[in-house]
């Protein structure tokens, strides 16, 4: 059996590296996957009881059941003041899958995405499986503080760029994105014709606000623009694996079929 170049090539999750170490630890704190050490809420636990007695257990619709598309939709505007509409969101095993499925419809073989660093292992190794080129940018340091450095992804920019990855508020850095930023990177989208992957699954982390602002707010079209968050952070859903994507109707129906 011969194996694909870039499955073969990927490099090994420095996370997961440091997860199998902790293994051998006693109650260690899990920061290497942003967990809670505290469990599922109970209203939760018994609203998944009520669903299985129910028999909500057989497959659904690839995006995911209307009624959880149509909830997100309406939390999306409850807390960001952003409207989407069902067709606009996919449900997926966790975010993880939703970042495999928005890098495998923007990244063929030879192009590249630029990835504001440090962020989540995943990033890297999915755009490298698929014959991408990993170009980080590393956030600036500005004195105690983590900055972007617009000049920087600017200058890394050509014409194979085709994903710019952003995760806002920042895992590990603790690094959340200004309003000024956003513009800029949308600038730059708008400009070249990129995607903006906007990593926002740690919105509701935040402690001068109640949520941080996501990257829908400064975009003025849904072409450009795909939202990941899931359930695991906000409500210590971790090993449920809930997830999901907001983009264009164009790209939620490409990302469903692949």
């Amino acid at each position: 059996m011969q194996f694909t170049r870039e499955a073969v090539e990927a490099k090994h999750s420095t996370l997961i590296q440091v997860a199998l170490a902790a293994a051998g630890v006693e109650n260690p704190y899990r920061l290497y996957y942003g967990e809670s050490d505290m469990p599922t809420p109970e209203f939760i636990r018994h609203a998944l009881t009520r669903a299985v007695n129910a028999g909500h257990t057989t497959y659904t619709a690839t995006p995911g059941v209307i009624e959880l598309r149509n909830a997100i939709c309406d939390k999306f505007l409850e807390t960001q003041g952003i409207e989407y509409r069902p067709g606009e969101v996919v449900c997926t095993a966790g975010s993880g899958m939703a970042i495999f499925l928005a890098t495998r419809c923007c990244i063929s073989h030879g192009d590249n995405a630029i990835i504001i660093s440090p962020a989540f292992s995943i990033f890297a190794s999915t755009v490298t499986v698929f014959g991408g080129e990993v170009r980080e940018v590393p956030l600036a340091r500005d004195g105690r503080r983590f900055r972007l450095d617009v000049d920087r992804v600017r200058e890394t920019i050509d014409a194979r760029t085709k994903m710019l990855v952003v995760n806002s508020p920042s895992n590990p850095t603790g690094w959340m994105i200004t309003r000024g930023e956003q513009e800029a990177l949308w600038e730059l989208a708008l400009k070249h014709d990129i995607m903006i992957l906007s990593d926002e699954v740690y919105d509701r982390i935040v402690y001068d606000c109640e949520i941080a602002p996501s990257f829908a707010r400064v975009a003025t079209d849904r072409e450009h623009l795909v939202v990941l968050n899931s359930f695991s952070k906000t409500y210590n859903m971790t090993g449920w694996r809930l997830g999901y994507a907001l983009g264009s109707e164009r790209m939620i129906a490409l990302m469903s079929k692949v």
